[in-house]
């Protein structure tokens, strides 16, 4: 018996996979204690704030090219600059809620759009350097993004509940 997991191309599983990995998200970003989630590690690697920073300027790219993905096939898609973001904004001066609270209404308006998506699923963008990238590979690119964030979370928050006890921040 196959399951929606058997096929990562499924329209079914990735709409489940972009709903449920930012829950995953929310839990572990919101165990942070306010200290801990603007703290940067002595590695140099971002702060919790900044991964959820990243996972925003992330989501607006996204939002807007998944758009014009399914309203013209071949349409021309942006170049994806939030790696960027952390070093080009000062996310430590933020608020980690605010930052998690735009990044979950993105991906809320983006899971909508899905909805009506029937025969556009085929369609795809035209990037810059990648040449033409399929709405399902675009999609699935997203839940790797997103499960590559939980996975920095949750390694970030364990190194800090060794250091504080855990709790919620504003």
């Amino acid at each position: 018996m196959s399951s929606l997991r058997d096929d990562p191309s499924n329209p079914r599983w990735l709409r489940k996979a972009l709903r449920e990995i930012p829950r995953q998200i929310t839990e572990l970003a919101e165990a942070f204690s306010d200290r801990a989630a603007h703290t940067r590690p002595e590695s140099g690697d971002w702060s919790p704030v900044e991964v959820l920073g990243y996972l925003v300027a992330a989501e607006t790219e996204d939002l807007h090219n998944v758009e014009v993905m399914i309203a013209e096939d071949g349409a021309r898609i942006e170049e994806q600059r939030a790696h960027l973001a952390p070093g080009e904004h000062d996310y430590d001066g933020q608020s980690a809620w605010r930052l998690l609270e735009r990044f979950l209404s993105q991906r809320e308006e983006l899971l909508w759009n899905l909805e009506f998506v029937e025969s556009e699923w085929g369609h795809a963008g035209m990037h810059p350097y990648r040449g033409r990238i399929g709405l399902m590979r675009y999609l699935r690119e997203m839940t790797d993004r997103d499960l590559e964030a939980s996975i920095t979370l949750r390694k970030m928050l364990e190194a800090s509940a060794q250091e504080e006890p855990a709790g919620r921040w504003r």
